[in-house]
């Protein structure tokens, strides 16, 4: 019976592994940027335009991030934004 036991618990133990690992997978679809998903769409891209058109769109969600995070950067009175401090003396 010991050995029907170690086979029970060995399923067990792999069945949450595979629940630990589709919750790992969604959190990370969740929090994942939609430009990501743009670029997987480019590599394999084979129409030209298309391409064009999924690298245009790349572009432009990448430079509304940088737009977003250089803002936040120069909120002085924003104590969760990081800057760095240029008032050396």
């Amino acid at each position: 019976m010991g050995g029907i036991q170690a086979e029970s618990l060995i399923q067990q133990r792999l069945a949450t592994r595979e629940i630990e690992s589709e919750a790992n997978r969604r959190m990370k679809d969740q929090t994942r940027e939609p430009w990501m998903d743009l670029c997987e769409q480019a590599a394999v891209e084979e129409d030209s335009e298309r391409l064009l058109r999924l690298a245009q769109e790349i572009v432009r969600l990448l430079n509304e991030k940088e737009e977003r995070l250089k803002s936040q950067c120069l909120k002085p009175d924003d104590p969760k934004t990081p800057r760095s401090d240029s008032r050396a003396a």
